[in-house]
């Protein structure tokens, strides 16, 4: 609940307040000037993951309805950010597939600005290696591509190995392939069947 705020001048109204210049041009400042109440923090919450300005009564009641989730950045917001070059990456041209690969540079950003969560990082680099070897016309599965991120983090820090983030992003995502592996193999391809295995597998 919130309400906007218009920044066009000729349409505040006079304010008796002194003006206030923020302090750095960031993303919190823009959602704390053009929003009121637990807007700003909730709206920050589910863009980067970021929950030091969220309202604690409201991240409790959250939790408490199941949706404490949607405050973590996962594969799927990594996803929602990378599906225009994802569609790229599947074009027959091989420079429609450059440009998809290219603009994965788009996917890393995001992630930077999260801050590097491990869930994303592993999306990322899942993603990434899709577009390798979309250019290289390799036939790479998700579980290949799953094995080479896992291989990747740990070795870069291996002390990730310990971090609950990266493990339930790890098992959700491996119950969700295996599950859709298991409809392959049996023939179930009903997509009102796959909408409902995914979060049920991911759970």
């Amino acid at each position: 609940h919130g309400t906007i705020r218009s920044i066009v001048p000729c349409l505040l109204p006079p304010s008796t307040e002194p003006h206030e210049e923020p302090s750095s041009n960031t993303l919190w400042e823009f959602l704390h000037t053009h929003f009121t109440g637990q807007a700003p923090g909730l709206i920050l919450a589910l863009i980067s993951g970021d929950k030091r300005y969220l309202n604690p009564q409201l991240k409790t009641q959250l939790s408490h309805a199941g949706l404490a989730h949607l405050m973590a950045v996962s594969g799927y917001h990594v996803g929602l950010v990378s599906f225009p070059f994802l569609v790229l990456l599947r074009h027959r041209r091989n420079g429609f597939r450059f440009a998809g690969f290219v603009g994965l540079t788009a996917t890393w950003s995001f992630i930077a600005f999260c801050g590097f969560p491990t869930s994303a990082v592993r999306a990322g680099l899942m993603v990434t290696g899709y577009g390798l070897s979309q250019l290289a016309r390799l036939n790479l599965s998700a579980m290949h591509l799953m094995s080479i991120a896992a291989w990747a983090m740990l070795i870069y820090n291996p002390q990730w190995a310990a971090d609950l983030g990266m493990q339930l992003s790890f098992v959700a995502v491996y119950a969700i392939l295996l599950a859709l592996e298991v409809l392959k193999v049996e023939r179930f391809q009903h997509p009102i069947l796959l909408f409902t295995v995914v979060p049920i597998a991911a759970q």
